[in-house]
């Protein structure tokens, strides 16, 4: 079990490194997909949350020169507007479980 969520964590990081070459231009409705998948189910939900934060901390310090401002302020942007419907699917979870 632990392995699995190394190499999950991992496949994460990898991902959130693709996003950062492929958002917004490319991929503008990830965080709107992501969010729809998070609905499935709660361990999707759950990882969907990690990938989130992980795109978050890459978008807010971008400070390590991987991000352009510009790609930062885009993706600040959509996930500002977004945040609301990223946290949906965390409540629908925890509701459910009640």
């Amino acid at each position: 079990m632990c392995r699995k969520k190394v190499y999950l964590g991992k496949l994460n990081v990898i991902l959130v490194q693709i996003l950062k070459q492929e958002l917004p231009k490319h991929w503008p409705v990830f965080i709107s997909n992501i969010v729809g998948a998070s609905r499935t189910s709660e361990s999707l939900c759950q990882n969907n949350t990690v990938i989130l934060k992980l795109v978050s901390e890459e978008v807010f310090d971008f400070s390590s020169g991987h991000i352009t401002q510009v790609q930062a302020k885009r993706l600040k942007d959509r996930q500002v507007s977004l945040f609301n419907m990223s946290l949906t699917p965390s409540a629908y979870f925890v509701l459910a479980v009640r």
